[in-house]
């Protein structure tokens, strides 16, 4: 490639575009959410193999959601909302203001449409604009807690909406505090009051359990901590926090996929920021984070290897999950989309998400080939159609690129 394709110009103009592929195609204005994929190159009808309102009542095909593109809307508008933060600190461009109260709306819808206080949902079924999955997990947690609290910080919120996020991370702190115990396994309850299936532990005794797991319930205390001022949520936050810092939480024996090491390190950038006043567990956080950017190296060369190896000339695009084989994940049947289009949404995730994960550990500093692999990486997706990918890969690549220039490291 070019230097003129690598430039800071050309690099914006395509990630301008995967912006305005995101509101266009993903975005639903009804819900406020951001799904995970479309089913037609036809605008109206991008969204017509949604679960139904009566397919979700009934937990179809299985109570996450998985395989439907409605597994992941939290995760999404979380991500894209602490993105938009970062992009205005860069830019001060007044039509943030209007895209994080998008945002912010409906990850609000999610806290609360099901009427459970603090039970957080993936999505919302278009349909009916209420009816949702029954199981939420941690990664949903961790990006709603994290993107509320980056608004909340920002000069993006009013008074009245820090008022309401204040309200619905207090929700889902007293929610961790009726869920996190040994008689449910130490699982999030369901939105039925039954404890989670898969990806919904948040606290372990077992000493050998990794912080990538652990510091999700501390985030969520300390979350409402940093809203309210409240001493009981820091005191919470206390009660785990320095048993999940132990040496020996901090071994990472294999590699991890980038989402997992980039939440942990959302999760860790609330209690950096909010403990303040612990000088010796934000030496371990740092720690921690520091060893989070480590392993993301190997994630960031893995992706950009694949992404060379893989063909987008002819790219799948997502069908209808009911047609599909489906098949057991952790107990769940699951539609399973084909592989091609599952590798193209992965592979541009996986790089963003990895250099996300070093330019939020303070200090760290990419190298030269990183920043060269990354713009080469934005090129290659944007010849990708946008009916072949995921939504969550063009949120990573915008926000790593926005923390690049925030951080004066493009």
């Amino acid at each position: 490639m070019s230097q003129e394709d690598l430039s800071l110009k050309n690099i914006r103009t395509q990630l301008d575009k995967a912006w305005q592929n995101v509101w266009e195609h993903f975005y639903l204005p009804s819900t406020s959410l951001i799904y995970d994929f479309v089913f037609s190159q036809e605008h109206e009808h991008r969204f017509d193999c949604l679960p139904t309102a009566e397919e979700v009542r009934n937990q179809l095909p299985n109570p996450c959601g998985w395989g439907t593109g409605m597994e992941d809307s939290t995760i999404n508008n979380g991500a894209m909302l602490a993105l938009i933060c970062d992009r205005y600190l860069v830019t001060g461009e007044k039509e943030m203001f209007e895209a994080a109260e998008k945002m912010y709306r409906g990850l609000k819808a999610c806290g609360t449409v099901h009427g459970v206080p603090g039970f957080v949902a993936r999505s919302i079924c278009p349909e009916d604009g209420k009816s949702v999955y029954n199981n939420s997990s941690r990664d949903q947690y961790t990006h709603y807690v994290h993107g509320l609290w980056k608004f909340y910080r920002s000069q993006l919120s009013t008074p009245e909406i820090k008022e309401e996020i204040r309200q619905l991370l207090s929700d889902v702190a007293y929610f961790m505090d009726k869920s996190v115990s040994p008689e449910n396994d130490y699982c999030i309850l369901m939105a039925n009051g039954k404890p989670g299936v898969v990806a919904c532990h948040m606290w372990s005794e077992e000493k050998e359990t990794a912080i990538h797991r652990l510091s999700r319930l501390p985030m969520c205390y300390a979350g409402a901590y940093a809203v309210t001022g409240d001493r009981y949520f820091y005191d919470q936050c206390m009660k785990y926090l320095p048993s999940a810092l132990e040496p020996q939480r901090q071994m990472w024996m294999r590699p991890y996929v980038a989402y997992t090491l980039f939440q942990t390190v959302c999760a860790l950038e609330v209690l950096l920021e909010t403990m303040t006043e612990e000088s010796e567990c934000c030496a371990k956080i740092r720690k921690v984070m520091e060893d989070c950017s480590e392993r993301s190296l190997y994630n960031n060369m893995q992706a950009f290897l694949n992404a060379e190896r893989a063909s987008f000339s002819e790219p799948e695009g997502y069908k209808d999950w009911r047609v599909l084989k489906w098949l057991d994940e952790g107990g769940y049947m699951v539609p399973q989309q084909e592989r091609s289009v599952w590798n193209n949404a992965q592979f541009e995730r996986e790089c963003g998400e990895a250099i996300l994960v070093q330019l939020m550990t303070p200090g760290y500093r990419l190298t030269e080939l990183q920043k060269h692999l990354f713009k080469e990486m934005v090129v290659k997706r944007s010849s990708i159609p946008y009916y072949s990918e995921n939504s969550h890969g063009k949120i990573t690549l915008m926000a790593a690129f926005w923390k690049l220039l925030l951080h004066n490291q493009f």
